[in-house]
């Protein structure tokens, strides 16, 4: 086999690296982008641009329980409704999930009503996200750790979009002829949220 110069092995070498950091960084950055698209606060100076999330974006359709306004299925059912008054659902590729705090998850896993389902995946062995089904259609529950205890987010996955201002690009500082070497990888992504109007907040529900 012929020999492999300094440079292509070095080239080689860096690939693998890259491509096993891409990979370490996969789960960390999903988490953050998906903090980003929930709480994300609009800002834009001239070095740094920031996206505003969910709880910015979604101004239309905003009920604030203060505390008092009980979570049942009838007030889903209601937002639903209203929704639906507004064109939610006039786009057969609609896609709604309710982004929910792990209290708010809790509550609706222990209701007793035949509107919650819980369905074990038996191809993967996992559960599957619990559901809820209301008067528009039956929609996943997603629990995260970060939404305050009493809210809830109706969201359609449909009008959110992941946009790029710069693609993945290394940059390679070289040590000085040194056995080793430092790198970044810098990319700058956004989200596109569409039609918020057809979206809604539920903030500061009663649980008990």
């Amino acid at each position: 086999n012929p020999a492999i110069d300094e440079t292509t092995l070095r080239t080689m070498v860096e690939s693998e690296i890259l491509a096993e950091e891409e990979l370490k960084k996969i789960n960390v950055l999903a988490g953050e982008m998906e903090n980003a698209l929930i709480f994300g606060k609009k800002y834009e100076s001239d070095l740094e641009r920031y996206a505003g999330g969910l709880y910015d974006f979604i101004q239309t359709n905003v009920v604030d329980g203060a505390g008092s306004l009980p979570l049942t299925i009838d007030l889903i059912d209601q937002t639903m409704d209203n929704l639906d008054e507004l064109g939610a659902f006039d786009d057969p590729m609609a896609n709604y999930v309710l982004y929910v705090s792990p209290a708010v998850y809790k509550k609706f896993k222990n209701m007793q009503e035949t509107e919650i389902e819980k369905q074990d995946n038996a191809v993967l062995g996992a559960l599957k996200p619990l559901t809820i089904s209301t008067t528009k259609g039956e929609f996943p529950i997603i629990s995260h750790r970060r939404i305050p205890s009493g809210d809830i987010l109706i969201v359609n996955l449909t009008d959110i979009s992941l946009k790029t201002f710069r693609e993945l690009k290394q940059t390679d500082w070289n040590d000085n002829g040194r056995d080793a070497y430092t790198s970044q990888m810098i990319c700058e992504k956004t989200f596109q949220i569409k039609n918020e109007e057809k979206m809604a907040r539920l903030l500061n529900l009663k649980l008990n």
